[in-house]
């Protein structure tokens, strides 16, 4: 069984691997992935297509679970925040 969080892609030839929560997730670099990659080799950002991000959107909406899921979102990356400040202000 594949990991929750895999993308299916094409064939292994055409597919690129990143890393998500330490885990890898394939990403098809042609036109049928549900993720899109911007930037260069050096500083490349990955993202869901509007439409799926949308879709995703509505259906949380739909079940009454948008607020939650804006909340542990919020909380998720307000401790990287505290987190990195914590190594941003110390003195060493």
């Amino acid at each position: 069984m594949a990991p929750k969080n895999r993308i299916p892609t094409g064939p292994p030839d055409v597919a690129i691997s990143i890393k998500s929560a330490g885990e890898p997730i394939n990403v098809a670099s042609d036109s049928k992935s549900l993720v899109v990659a911007d930037g260069d080799v050096d500083d490349t950002r990955y993202r869901l297509l509007e439409t799926i991000r949308l879709y995703a959107r509505m259906q949380l909406e739909a079940r009454g679970e948008a607020e939650a899921a804006r909340s542990r979102h919020a909380a998720h990356y307000r401790m990287l925040a505290e987190e990195a400040a914590s190594h941003l202000l110390r003195e060493d």
